[in-house]
């Protein structure tokens, strides 16, 4: 019966005789195989006919552990392994190609084929898929990818999230697995220069993997717990677990009780782990403690938020309201609503009064006021019958809502029913009426009579 078609591969061959005892590493492949002058059992009862994931007893590679230290045939070995990529950081996605070169005995040919009889020389089971070369990051591995025209063979890792590694490198001068390599009549041995020696990843190359997604870490503001008027600059901080860049202009949507949400721009941050968006609240924006709008609140918005490796961001924030969110750290009230006055009235009884006698005038507004009299008090016009009558506010009385102006009647006042002149009878005289949020009061009186 003719033998199954084979693949081979001619290869530039660097003609060498070498030992198993001048490799490099012998002393490392002899603490992990046994110095025995007999090879393990397993290599006896080694049927080449057999796939090598059915050796349950030698899960690893066959074709260092075959060629064991008193063979005394000359043996194909690996004379450099290096990374086929330019040194530096690798994110997830992307691909690292690795560059295996041997040195071959006396045969001009590499034979990786794959025979199923006995018929033909160097019978062995040889699939290409089950050669690979084990990594340092654990569970990781760099899978056969092709073979050139010269004594190399490629293999390809792919980044994965989650992957980290400062200086990629191999496990041990055992992480190349495969099944027997042939080299003409003559077994390869696969045995790997030193971890860190010359001729190994570590030593020719500085690659780097960063497979993991920066993370948002936490969220609030340096402004201080209080409220906001319409105006007020809020910064909000977005705190990461590694230093990021951006590009474009990302957003942060705000719950500010106007509907829908307001966004917060990027403003800094580019190249450190924390980002800083600007907001300045707006007339319709009414919260008692700010947070964003949900766990999905930080966009980029056509821009990029990525790691120095180039790893997208995770932009998922902390729950509103719980641990590490910005309403969970502050209690920043945003508040854009006016005051208003609701009434004008007087604790002072209904009567007739004479030259000299006190009448207070008191406003109600519809929430807790502020008066500012630094620059001036304010007053009510009132209409006495008497031109340029005042009733000025009276910082002793009144509290909260309820301001109170003072008024002494005077010579010439003639009034059978006293009221302010007019809707806007109050004037703040360079003085100011403020919510505890900073919002100017609206100072229109309700009609007078």
């Amino acid at each position: 019966m003719a033998a199954a078609p084979s693949l081979v591969i001619v290869l530039a061959i660097a003609l060498a005789q070498a030992s198993l005892y001048d490799e490099p590493g012998q002393q490392q492949r002899d603490a992990l195989l046994g110095t025995s002058a007999q090879p393990p059992p397993w290599v006896a009862a080694w049927n080449p006919l057999v796939p090598l994931e059915a050796h349950a007893d030698h899960p690893v590679r066959q074709c260092t552990t075959l060629t064991h230290r008193n063979t005394p045939a000359w043996l194909g070995r690996v004379s450099e392994i290096r990374f086929a990529v330019p040194d530096g950081t690798y994110k997830a996605g992307d691909d690292i190609d690795i560059r295996i070169t041997f040195i071959l005995p006396s045969s001009p040919t590499l034979d990786l084929s794959h025979r199923t009889s006995g018929s033909g020389a160097s019978n062995f089971y040889a699939p290409l898929n089950h050669t690979y070369l084990e990594l340092s990051i654990p569970g990781r591995s760099a899978e056969f990818l092709n073979k050139t025209s010269g004594s190399i063979l490629f293999y390809r890792y792919t980044v994965e999230d989650g992957d980290v590694s400062e200086d990629l490198g191999y496990v041990s001068i055992l992480a190349l697995h495969a099944p027997q390599l042939i080299s003409g009549s003559n077994r390869v041995n696969c045995d790997l220069p030193t971890p860190g020696a010359a001729g190994s990843l570590r030593f020719e190359s500085d690659v780097a993997v960063d497979g993991k997604m920066p993370s948002v870490e936490s969220v609030t503001s340096p402004n201080a717990s209080t409220a906001y008027a319409a105006g007020s600059y809020i910064n909000v901080t977005v705190s990461f677990d590694e230093d990021i860049y951006v590009t474009g202009t990302p957003l942060l949507e705000l719950g500010t009780g106007a509907g829908g949400g307001r966004n917060a721009t990027y403003a800094s941050g580019n190249g450190s782990s924390v980002l800083a968006f600007n907001y300045t609240a707006r007339p319709g924006d009414l919260t008692d403690d700010l947070d964003y709008t949900g766990v999905d609140a930080l966009s980029r918005d056509g821009g990029t938020i990525v790691d120095l490796a180039g790893n997208n961001a995770n932009l998922t924030l902390p729950s509103p309201g719980e641990s590490r969110s910005l309403g969970h750290s502050k209690d920043i009230e945003i508040d854009t609503k006016r005051p208003t006055v609701v009434s004008v009235s007087s604790a002072t009884p209904s009567g007739t009064y004479a030259i000299g006698s006190p009448i207070d005038v008191g406003v109600a507004f519809s929430e807790d006021v502020v008066v500012d009299a630094s620059g001036g008090r304010p007053s009510i016009a009132l209409a006495t019958g008497a031109p340029g009558r005042y009733a000025e506010y009276n910082a002793s009385a009144g509290t909260g809502r309820l301001l109170v102006f003072s008024y002494t009647v005077t010579e010439g006042d003639a009034t059978a029913d006293l009221d302010y002149a007019a809707t806007d009878a109050l004037v703040l005289n360079g003085g100011a009426i403020r919510d505890e949020a900073g919002n100017s009061a609206n100072l229109t009186l309700p009609d007078p009579g």
